[in-house]
């Protein structure tokens, strides 16, 4: 089976996000930063959910897999004998992530980094959490640099959608950072040329 990495590769988030980036700048360019502000979350959720199903797909396919190819053995059936075995994972990993999609989950932030971490990618978990997590506990709160707000980016943005509230460039600004942190994780898994 392919490594998580290189099944993640094949999404190539980091092409989505330089089309995404030219679209935010002239968003920004024309000062609609709750649009900026929107555009980002949408995406980072979409990353998000693609990790974490892809995650999820692959965890319960290596499970399958390794379930299925010990009678074969057993039995003396030679699982790479005409692709055999590639068929049978590319088939069921493909089964499951179409129902993991199918399920509308919500982003738990957990599950993004245990993604990430599945990949040997460092992550800043308070970052992702402020993202991501609908609250922050007492102890991350205290961890945040004071200029930001105390509000998780993923509360706010149900704030800006629910009660049709403006983002201001100031805090765009601050949020941004954490935007581009998560792009960057997600665009770093590139490829094997």
């Amino acid at each position: 089976m392919e490594k998580f990495s290189e099944i993640i590769a094949k999404q190539k988030f980091s092409e989505k996000l330089s089309s995404h980036r030219e679209k935010t700048d002239k968003l920004i360019a024309q000062e609609l930063y709750t649009e900026a502000f929107l555009s980002n979350y949408i995406l980072s959720e979409y990353f998000a959910m693609k990790l974490i199903h892809s995650h999820r797909a692959y965890k319960d396919t290596s499970s399958l897999i390794e379930k299925i190819e010990k009678p074969l053995i057993k039995n003396n059936v030679d699982i790479n004998e005409n692709n055999l075995g590639k068929q049978i994972t590319n088939f069921i990993f493909s089964y499951i992530k179409k129902k993991s999609e199918e399920r509308r989950d919500y982003i738990d932030v957990s599950l993004v980094i245990k993604a990430l971490e599945e990949m040997h990618i460092e992550v800043d978990r308070l970052q992702l959490k402020y993202l991501f997590a609908y609250e922050l506990n007492k102890e991350d709160k205290g961890k945040l640099v004071s200029t930001v707000e105390r509000k998780t980016i993923r509360k706010k943005r149900n704030e800006v959608v629910h009660q049709n509230l403006e983002i201001q460039d100031t805090y765009f600004q601050e949020v941004n950072v954490f935007f581009n942190y998560f792009f960057g994780l997600a665009s770093s898994v590139t490829p094997k040329a």
